[in-house]
């Protein structure tokens, strides 16, 4: 963590703010990315999957239409109506053409070609009789097309084609289903994910500033403190002090109290507890010398105090030795005077 606490309070907020925001972007990234997703998955499922069946259910009508347009010739009468019938049929016959061969651009995968190769094959296996019961009625032979369209062979071979066209047609809208599915499955774990990388985000972000906000309120508190320990003791013992020595008082001791910081790191903190312990360090500076100061004029004081008791003495001394020496001039004055006399 040391290079963290080098880092400045301002790339801290930023790196916190980095943290939430590129987890934010993330978050969007994954959200555009799901979009995406889904958009390929609805364009698959409208452009492929329902066309498919689209194009299968239009095959399963045209298929309806011939049936019913070869059983309309067993009625109808006149040259126009067998005209009617006839263009119908043959356009019926054409769009279930083009409609399998659509279907062979619109499916995918080994099964879905396999169904379409099984509706071929019935649908060629139902072309002899349907062709037949065709030809026929368009030559007039009615009962001849009636026995046709109504044998076991034509009913088995056209319920074959429409079988096929239903598998196919379920198969497909299975794989819609699936597909569908799929991206709603895909879009619930983007969710979990992106929930998840909002939580991590914000108890990322919450972290970065709870560290932040207690290693500011710390840092303040500290130098809070020391600078109050300075103002109420060691400015305050120290100005006290340097008033009595102003007085001629060299009692007053001055002690410092504060101490200092022990703060790691060198950011915007570590410096401010740097200048707090180099203010300490002068006070400090400040206190010693007045104490040197104080000493040394005390040491003097007593010197000269000591100096002036010697002196004081040696006068004493002085004005015996001058009494004793009046008091022997007294006594040879008196002498004299006793032999002049």
């Amino acid at each position: 963590m040391g290079w963290f606490n080098d880092l400045g309070i301002r790339w801290k907020l930023l790196g916190g703010f980095g943290a939430l925001l590129a987890a934010l972007l993330a978050v969007g990234g994954l959200g555009l990315h799901q979009f995406l997703a889904a958009e390929a998955a609805t364009e698959r499922v409208a452009g492929v999957e329902m066309a498919a069946v689209e194009t299968a259910l239009d095959a399963q009508v045209q298929l309806l239409t011939m049936q019913r347009e070869l059983r309309q010739a067993l009625l109808v009468d006149g040259e126009e109506a067998r005209r009617a019938w006839q263009a119908a049929f043959k356009t019926a016959e054409e769009r279930l053409t083009a409609d399998l061969a659509r279907l062979n651009e619109l499916l995918a995968g080994s099964a879905e070609a396999g169904r379409l190769d099984a509706l071929r094959t019935t649908y060629d296996a139902w072309t002899p009789t349907r062709s037949k019961a065709f030809e026929l009625a368009v030559q007039g032979d009615i009962a001849g097309s009636k026995q046709v369209l109504f044998g076991a062979e034509n009913v088995r071979a056209y319920n074959a084609v429409n079988n096929a066209i239903g598998d196919l047609v379920q198969a497909k809208r299975a794989r819609a289903a699936a597909v569908v599915a799929d991206t709603k499955a895909a879009a619930r774990r983007t969710e979990v994910v992106m929930a998840m990388v909002m939580a991590v985000a914000v108890a990322v972000g919450a972290g970065i500033a709870l560290v932040v906000s207690r290693r500011i309120t710390r840092g303040v508190q500290l130098v809070g403190t020391m600078l109050s320990s300075l103002a109420d003791h060691c400015v305050t013992s120290l100005a006290r002090g340097l008033e009595a020595f102003a007085r001629g008082d060299l009692t007053v001791h001055v002690e410092p109290v504060a101490q200092p910081i022990a703060w790691r790191g060198r950011d915007e903190l570590g410096r401010m507890a740097e200048t707090a312990n180099t203010l300490l360090d002068r006070i400090r500076a400040a206190v010693a010398s007045y104490e040197q100061a104080r000493r040394d004029l005390q040491e003097l004081v007593g010197q000269i105090q000591r100096a002036a008791g010697d002196v004081a003495e040696s006068s004493a001394q002085l004005g015996q030795a001058a009494n004793q020496t009046g008091t022997a001039v007294q006594q040879v004055s008196s002498a004299v005077q006793g032999i002049a006399a």
